[in-house]
Protein backbone atom coordinates (compact mmCIF):
# COMPACT_ATOMS: atom_id res chain seq x y z
CA UNK A 1 0.00 0.00 0.00
CA UNK A 2 0.86 3.13 -1.09
CA UNK A 3 1.97 5.75 2.48
CA UNK A 4 2.09 9.32 2.06
CA UNK A 5 5.56 10.34 4.32
CA UNK A 6 5.24 12.48 6.98
CA UNK A 7 7.83 14.71 5.51
CA UNK A 8 5.94 15.09 1.95
CA UNK A 9 2.79 15.99 4.14
CA UNK A 10 4.65 18.59 6.20
CA UNK A 11 6.15 20.32 2.89
CA UNK A 12 2.66 20.33 1.48
CA UNK A 13 1.03 22.36 4.34
CA UNK A 14 4.48 24.77 4.62
CA UNK A 15 3.81 25.64 1.09
CA UNK A 16 -0.06 26.34 1.32
CA UNK A 17 1.14 28.33 4.28
CA UNK A 18 3.46 30.80 3.01
CA UNK A 19 1.05 31.17 -0.25
CA UNK A 20 -1.12 32.17 2.46
CA UNK A 21 1.23 34.52 4.66
CA UNK A 22 2.68 35.84 0.98
CA UNK A 23 -0.79 36.75 0.03
CA UNK A 24 -2.04 38.77 3.53
CA UNK A 25 1.79 40.78 2.84
CA UNK A 26 1.55 41.93 -0.44
CA UNK A 27 -2.36 42.18 -1.24
CA UNK A 28 -1.98 45.78 0.47
CA UNK A 29 0.38 46.62 -2.13
CA UNK A 30 -1.36 46.26 -5.34
CA UNK A 31 -4.41 47.83 -3.59
CA UNK A 32 -2.91 50.98 -2.25
CA UNK A 33 -2.15 51.98 -6.24
CA UNK A 34 -6.18 52.29 -6.44
CA UNK A 35 -6.38 54.00 -2.62
CA UNK A 36 -4.28 56.30 -3.65
CA UNK A 37 -6.48 57.89 -5.99
CA UNK A 38 -9.35 58.31 -3.52
CA UNK A 39 -10.41 61.14 -1.41
CA UNK A 40 -9.78 58.96 1.87
CA UNK A 41 -5.96 59.15 1.73
CA UNK A 42 -4.32 62.28 2.17
CA UNK A 43 -1.22 62.72 -0.36
CA UNK A 44 1.95 60.29 -0.68
CA UNK A 45 2.57 60.15 3.55
CA UNK A 46 -0.56 58.13 3.88
CA UNK A 47 0.65 55.77 1.70
CA UNK A 48 4.04 55.32 2.74
CA UNK A 49 2.56 54.59 6.47
CA UNK A 50 0.16 51.91 5.60
CA UNK A 51 2.81 50.33 3.46
CA UNK A 52 5.63 50.25 6.22
CA UNK A 53 2.80 49.66 9.24
CA UNK A 54 3.17 46.03 8.39
CA UNK A 55 6.77 46.10 9.76
CA UNK A 56 5.73 48.56 13.20
CA UNK A 57 4.82 45.08 15.25
CA UNK A 58 7.04 42.45 12.92
CA UNK A 59 9.36 42.63 14.25
CA UNK A 60 8.23 42.49 18.16
CA UNK A 61 7.13 38.77 17.40
CA UNK A 62 10.63 37.47 15.69
CA UNK A 63 11.98 36.14 18.82
CA UNK A 64 9.25 35.61 21.47
CA UNK A 65 7.44 33.44 18.14
CA UNK A 66 10.77 31.46 17.62
CA UNK A 67 11.13 30.84 21.61
CA UNK A 68 7.26 29.92 21.85
CA UNK A 69 8.08 27.47 18.20
CA UNK A 70 10.87 25.39 20.44
CA UNK A 71 9.33 25.56 23.29
CA UNK A 72 5.64 23.91 22.26
CA UNK A 73 6.08 23.19 18.72
CA UNK A 74 5.11 25.48 15.54
CA UNK A 75 1.48 24.06 15.01
CA UNK A 76 0.13 26.19 17.56
CA UNK A 77 2.19 29.06 17.20
CA UNK A 78 1.17 29.25 12.81
CA UNK A 79 -2.29 28.68 13.99
CA UNK A 80 -3.11 31.51 16.26
CA UNK A 81 -0.80 33.90 13.85
CA UNK A 82 -2.72 33.31 10.40
CA UNK A 83 -5.79 33.18 12.00
CA UNK A 84 -5.11 36.87 13.64
CA UNK A 85 -3.38 37.71 10.37
CA UNK A 86 -6.56 36.71 8.03
CA UNK A 87 -8.90 38.56 10.63
CA UNK A 88 -6.88 41.59 10.30
CA UNK A 89 -7.31 41.28 6.24
CA UNK A 90 -11.30 41.22 6.68
CA UNK A 91 -11.03 44.09 9.02
CA UNK A 92 -8.63 45.81 6.93
CA UNK A 93 -11.67 47.90 4.37
CA UNK A 94 -13.77 48.84 7.12
CA UNK A 95 -10.82 50.37 8.76
CA UNK A 96 -9.63 52.48 6.14
CA UNK A 97 -12.74 54.03 5.33
CA UNK A 98 -13.00 55.05 8.69
CA UNK A 99 -9.19 56.51 8.45
CA UNK A 100 -5.84 55.70 6.88
CA UNK A 101 -4.31 55.95 9.97
CA UNK A 102 -6.58 52.41 11.32
CA UNK A 103 -5.76 50.91 8.34
CA UNK A 104 -2.34 51.22 9.44
CA UNK A 105 -2.76 50.24 12.63
CA UNK A 106 -4.86 47.24 11.51
CA UNK A 107 -1.45 46.60 9.29
CA UNK A 108 0.28 46.78 12.00
CA UNK A 109 -1.67 43.89 13.90
CA UNK A 110 -1.56 41.75 11.34
CA UNK A 111 2.53 41.87 11.37
CA UNK A 112 2.02 39.99 14.91
CA UNK A 113 0.08 38.27 14.43
CA UNK A 114 7.23 15.50 16.90
CA UNK A 115 4.49 14.88 14.15
CA UNK A 116 1.67 12.36 14.88
CA UNK A 117 1.83 9.91 12.42
CA UNK A 118 5.77 9.16 11.23
CA UNK A 119 6.47 6.01 10.83
CA UNK A 120 9.57 4.26 11.85
CA UNK A 121 11.10 3.92 8.87
CA UNK A 122 11.07 7.36 7.65
CA UNK A 123 11.96 8.23 11.27
CA UNK A 124 15.23 6.57 10.70
CA UNK A 125 15.54 7.79 7.67
CA UNK A 126 15.87 11.24 9.17
CA UNK A 127 17.77 10.36 11.37
CA UNK A 128 20.51 9.15 9.22
CA UNK A 129 20.20 11.76 6.58
CA UNK A 130 19.72 14.93 8.36
CA UNK A 131 21.90 16.78 11.01
CA UNK A 132 21.43 15.97 14.91
CA UNK A 133 19.51 18.20 16.29
CA UNK A 134 19.04 18.08 20.22
CA UNK A 135 15.88 17.34 21.89
CA UNK A 136 17.08 18.58 25.45
CA UNK A 137 16.62 22.31 26.80
CA UNK A 138 19.82 24.24 26.57
CA UNK A 139 20.36 28.33 27.03
CA UNK A 140 21.16 30.31 23.55
CA UNK A 141 24.48 31.21 23.28
CA UNK A 142 23.65 34.70 22.32
CA UNK A 143 27.67 35.81 23.47
CA UNK A 144 29.38 32.99 20.83
CA UNK A 145 25.97 33.63 18.50
CA UNK A 146 27.01 37.69 18.25
CA UNK A 147 30.59 37.12 18.10
CA UNK A 148 30.71 34.62 15.25
CA UNK A 149 31.36 36.18 11.97
CA UNK A 150 29.13 33.66 10.25
CA UNK A 151 26.29 34.89 11.81
CA UNK A 152 27.54 38.53 10.86
CA UNK A 153 27.84 37.16 7.38
CA UNK A 154 24.40 36.00 7.14
CA UNK A 155 22.51 39.04 9.11
CA UNK A 156 24.53 41.43 6.52
CA UNK A 157 23.61 39.33 3.19
CA UNK A 158 20.12 39.12 4.51
CA UNK A 159 19.47 42.45 5.57
CA UNK A 160 20.72 43.51 1.82
CA UNK A 161 18.34 40.65 0.42
CA UNK A 162 15.57 41.82 1.91
CA UNK A 163 15.85 45.34 1.52
CA UNK A 164 15.72 44.69 -2.47
CA UNK A 165 13.10 41.77 -1.91
CA UNK A 166 10.75 44.23 0.65
CA UNK A 167 11.34 47.67 -1.65
CA UNK A 168 10.34 45.61 -5.19
CA UNK A 169 7.11 43.92 -3.50
CA UNK A 170 5.85 47.62 -1.93
CA UNK A 171 6.59 49.80 -4.95
CA UNK A 172 6.66 47.47 -8.32
CA UNK A 173 2.77 47.91 -8.21
CA UNK A 174 2.92 51.92 -7.81
CA UNK A 175 5.83 52.25 -10.64
CA UNK A 176 3.91 49.78 -13.44
CA UNK A 177 0.94 51.94 -12.46
CA UNK A 178 2.47 55.37 -12.45
CA UNK A 179 5.45 54.84 -15.03
CA UNK A 180 3.66 52.51 -17.34
CA UNK A 181 -0.25 53.72 -16.88
CA UNK A 182 -0.98 49.80 -16.41
CA UNK A 183 -4.73 49.42 -14.95
CA UNK A 184 -4.89 47.70 -11.53
CA UNK A 185 -6.23 44.21 -13.01
CA UNK A 186 -3.21 43.88 -15.75
CA UNK A 187 -1.04 44.66 -12.87
CA UNK A 188 -1.75 42.30 -10.54
CA UNK A 189 -1.69 39.70 -13.39
CA UNK A 190 2.00 40.97 -14.82
CA UNK A 191 3.45 41.05 -10.59
CA UNK A 192 2.10 37.48 -10.51
CA UNK A 193 4.62 36.10 -13.15
CA UNK A 194 7.58 36.62 -11.32
CA UNK A 195 7.00 35.31 -7.84
CA UNK A 196 5.90 32.03 -10.19
CA UNK A 197 9.35 31.96 -11.96
CA UNK A 198 11.08 32.87 -9.01
CA UNK A 199 9.17 29.37 -7.27
CA UNK A 200 10.22 26.93 -10.31
CA UNK A 201 13.88 28.40 -10.26
CA UNK A 202 14.02 27.74 -6.58
CA UNK A 203 13.43 24.59 -6.67
CA UNK A 204 15.47 23.69 -9.97
CA UNK A 205 18.48 25.78 -8.66
CA UNK A 206 18.07 23.76 -4.85
CA UNK A 207 17.69 20.77 -6.26
CA UNK A 208 20.97 20.96 -8.26
CA UNK A 209 22.72 22.66 -5.58
CA UNK A 210 21.62 19.83 -3.53
CA UNK A 211 22.99 16.86 -5.68
CA UNK A 212 26.62 18.88 -6.54
CA UNK A 213 26.94 18.86 -3.03
CA UNK A 214 25.51 15.34 -2.25
CA UNK A 215 28.22 13.96 -5.26
CA UNK A 216 30.85 15.42 -3.54
CA UNK A 217 31.64 17.80 -6.77
CA UNK A 218 31.20 21.29 -4.71
CA UNK A 219 31.18 21.70 -1.09
CA UNK A 220 28.35 23.00 1.12
CA UNK A 221 29.98 26.55 1.58
CA UNK A 222 30.82 26.81 -1.74
CA UNK A 223 26.97 26.42 -2.95
CA UNK A 224 26.02 28.99 -0.30
CA UNK A 225 28.21 31.56 -1.62
CA UNK A 226 27.27 30.48 -5.33
CA UNK A 227 23.39 30.66 -4.33
CA UNK A 228 23.98 34.30 -2.89
CA UNK A 229 26.03 35.16 -5.98
CA UNK A 230 23.07 34.92 -7.92
CA UNK A 231 20.67 35.74 -5.45
CA UNK A 232 21.78 39.01 -4.55
CA UNK A 233 25.15 40.00 -7.13
CA UNK A 234 22.57 39.51 -10.40
CA UNK A 235 19.82 40.86 -9.02
CA UNK A 236 21.29 44.07 -8.65
CA UNK A 237 22.92 44.79 -11.99
CA UNK A 238 19.25 43.92 -13.23
CA UNK A 239 17.94 46.68 -11.33
CA UNK A 240 20.91 49.11 -12.28
CA UNK A 241 19.29 48.40 -16.10
CA UNK A 242 15.69 48.50 -15.06
CA UNK A 243 16.45 52.33 -13.45
CA UNK A 244 17.73 53.33 -16.78
CA UNK A 245 16.22 51.51 -19.38
CA UNK A 246 12.70 50.16 -17.94
CA UNK A 247 10.96 53.26 -18.47
CA UNK A 248 11.76 52.97 -22.52
CA UNK A 249 8.82 50.55 -22.66
CA UNK A 250 6.39 48.01 -20.90
CA UNK A 251 8.14 44.68 -22.25
CA UNK A 252 11.81 45.81 -21.57
CA UNK A 253 10.19 46.69 -17.53
CA UNK A 254 8.11 43.52 -17.10
CA UNK A 255 11.50 41.12 -18.57
CA UNK A 256 13.83 43.39 -16.54
CA UNK A 257 11.62 42.79 -13.22
CA UNK A 258 10.96 38.88 -14.01
CA UNK A 259 14.38 38.14 -14.27
CA UNK A 260 15.59 39.85 -11.36
CA UNK A 261 12.78 38.26 -8.96
CA UNK A 262 13.42 34.77 -10.79
CA UNK A 263 16.90 34.68 -9.94
CA UNK A 264 16.44 35.57 -6.38
CA UNK A 265 14.99 32.22 -5.84
CA UNK A 266 18.30 31.24 -5.23
CA UNK A 267 18.40 32.55 -1.70
CA UNK A 268 16.60 29.58 -0.53
CA UNK A 269 20.05 27.92 -0.95
CA UNK A 270 22.09 30.74 0.05
CA UNK A 271 21.60 32.71 3.15
CA UNK A 272 18.12 30.88 4.25
CA UNK A 273 19.81 27.80 4.50
CA UNK A 274 23.03 29.27 5.92
CA UNK A 275 21.09 29.85 8.91
CA UNK A 276 20.69 25.86 10.09
CA UNK A 277 23.98 25.09 8.38
CA UNK A 278 25.77 27.85 11.35
CA UNK A 279 23.64 25.98 13.90
CA UNK A 280 20.83 23.56 13.85
CA UNK A 281 19.89 23.48 17.38
CA UNK A 282 19.53 27.13 17.01
CA UNK A 283 18.16 27.71 14.08
CA UNK A 284 14.80 29.11 15.03
CA UNK A 285 16.68 31.85 16.98
CA UNK A 286 19.15 32.67 14.75
CA UNK A 287 16.47 33.40 12.33
CA UNK A 288 14.54 34.98 14.67
CA UNK A 289 17.23 37.51 15.57
CA UNK A 290 17.75 37.99 11.69
CA UNK A 291 14.34 38.55 10.88
CA UNK A 292 13.83 41.07 13.79
CA UNK A 293 16.80 43.26 12.66
CA UNK A 294 15.76 43.06 9.00
CA UNK A 295 12.45 44.09 9.56
CA UNK A 296 14.63 47.96 9.73
CA UNK A 297 13.93 48.41 5.53
CA UNK A 298 9.99 47.55 6.09
CA UNK A 299 10.14 50.49 8.11
CA UNK A 300 12.25 53.08 6.44
CA UNK A 301 11.92 51.86 2.78
CA UNK A 302 8.36 53.38 1.94
CA UNK A 303 9.97 56.51 3.82
CA UNK A 304 12.74 56.77 1.51
CA UNK A 305 10.45 56.29 -1.50
CA UNK A 306 8.57 58.73 -0.13
CA UNK A 307 11.36 61.24 0.18
CA UNK A 308 13.02 60.49 -3.55
CA UNK A 309 9.28 60.63 -5.26
CA UNK A 310 7.91 63.91 -4.24
CA UNK A 311 4.50 65.06 -5.52
CA UNK A 312 4.09 62.80 -8.46
CA UNK A 313 5.87 60.19 -9.19
CA UNK A 314 7.41 60.58 -12.15
CA UNK A 315 10.58 58.11 -14.53
CA UNK A 316 13.54 59.83 -13.40
CA UNK A 317 12.24 60.17 -9.81
CA UNK A 318 12.12 55.81 -9.88
CA UNK A 319 15.00 55.55 -11.51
Amino acid sequence: MFEIKARLVLAILAFTLFVVVQITRVNINIAVVVLENTSSMHGISDKAIILGSFYWCYWMTELPGAFLAQKYGSRVVLAVSILASGLGSLAFPMAYLCHPICAAFVRAFQGLAMHPRISVVERQYLEEHICHVGQTKHFVPWRDMLMSKAFWAVLLATLGLMWSVITLTMQLPSYLAEVHHVDIKTNGLLLSVPDICKFIFGLKFSSLADNCIKNDRISITRARKIAVIFSHFLPATLLFLLAFYGHCHLTVAITLIISTITIGGASASGTISNMVDISPNNAGIIMGTVKTLCVIPGILSPILVQYLTTCVSTIYQFS
